[in-house]
C-alpha cells in the first residue's frame, strides 16, 4: 500500500511539471492548469499556500545555486549525525562525508542547513538527485532485466542499496538497530546459494553485530558437522 500511494505521488509531481518555457510565460495561469491536469478542484493550501503548486513549479525550474559548505557546517551536521552516514550507519569524517540536500535543490530545495544531512558517497550516489519522498517510486529498483535475470548477472546497483535503506527505515531488520548507532550492509534474506538473486525484494538491511553473529553461528555448525563427521553420527 506505501509503495502504491508513493507511485501516486509521482505520477502527479509529474503530471503537474509543464515546460519551463510555458511556465515562465503562463505562471499566473498554473492554478489553472494544475485543476485541469488533476481534473478536481484545487484547495486554498494547494492554489495560494507558501507551498503551492505553483511555488513548488517555480522552485523546480529556477532552482537555488548549490552552496559551498565549510567545515564549520560539516561538523555540526556529522554532530547531528553522530559522525555517520544518515542512511547506512557507515562512520564519517569532514573529509569523505557528502552534503546531501534532503529535497533536493533540482526539486526545489534550499541550501538551509535543515534541508542538509550527510551521507557517504555510495548512499549520495544511490540518492542522486530523486525527490526523497518518492525515489522508489521514481528509481523502480525492483525492476531487473530478463537476460539479467536468467543469467544470474543481477548487481546490487548504488540506487537499489539506497531504495532499501529507505524501505527499511536505515534500521536492522532483525534487532532494530538504527543507523546513528551501527552500519548497516544490504544482504539478500535468500543467499546465492539457495538460488536468490539480489532482486529489490529479496534484499534486507542488516547490521554489522547481527551479521557477525550469523558468521560464528555458521563457523560454530560447521565444526560442528566436521566433528560429528570424525566420530560417527550421534545418538
Amino acid at each position: 500500500m506505501k509503495e502504491k500511494l508513493e507511485e501516486l505521488e509521482e505520477r502527479a509531481r509529474i503530471l503537474l511539471t509543464p515546460p519551463r518555457q510555458w511556465f515562465a510565460d503562463n505562471s499566473s495561469r498554473f492554478a489553472a492548469y494544475a485543476e485541469a491536469t488533476l481534473r478536481r478542484p484545487l484547495s486554498e493550501t494547494e492554489a495560494h499556500g507558501p507551498d503551492s503548486h505553483r511555488e513548488r513549479a517555480h522552485r523546480r525550474f529556477f532552482p537555488e545555486r548549490r552552496a559551498i559548505y565549510d567545515e564549520s557546517t560539516k561538523r555540526t551536521l556529522l554532530r547531528q549525525a553522530s559522525n555517520r552516514c544518515v542512511m547506512c550507519g557507515i562512520p564519517l569524517t569532514t573529509a569523505d562525508m557528502h552534503v546531501d540536500h534532503i529535497l533536493p535543490l533540482s526539486e526545489g530545495g534550499s541550501n538551509h542547513t535543515l534541508n542538509l544531512q550527510a551521507l557517504c558517497a555510495d548512499c549520495n550516489l544511490g540518492k542522486s538527485d530523486y525527490f526523497e519522498a518518492t525515489a522508489t517510486a521514481a528509481a523502480r529498483p525492483w525492476w531487473e532485466p530478463r537476460t539479467s535475470l536468467i543469467n544470474g548477472e543481477v548487481a546490487v546497483t548504488s540506487t537499489k542499496r539506497y531504495c532499501v535503506l529507505r524501505r527499511d527505515r536505515s534500521a536492522c531488520q532483525l534487532c532494530g538497530a538504527q543507523a546513528n548507532g551501527t552500519h548497516l550492509k544490504i544482504v539478500q534474506r535468500v543467499s546465492a546459494v539457495r538460488g536468490g538473486q539480489p532482486v529489490f525484494d529479496n534484499l534486507t538491511a542488516r547490521c554489522i553485530e547481527c551479521l557477525e553473529r550469523g558468521d560464528r553461528h555458521e563457523d560454530q555448525r560447521k565444526t560442528s558437522g566436521r566433528h560429528i563427521g570424525s566420530h560417527g553420527t550421534r545418538n
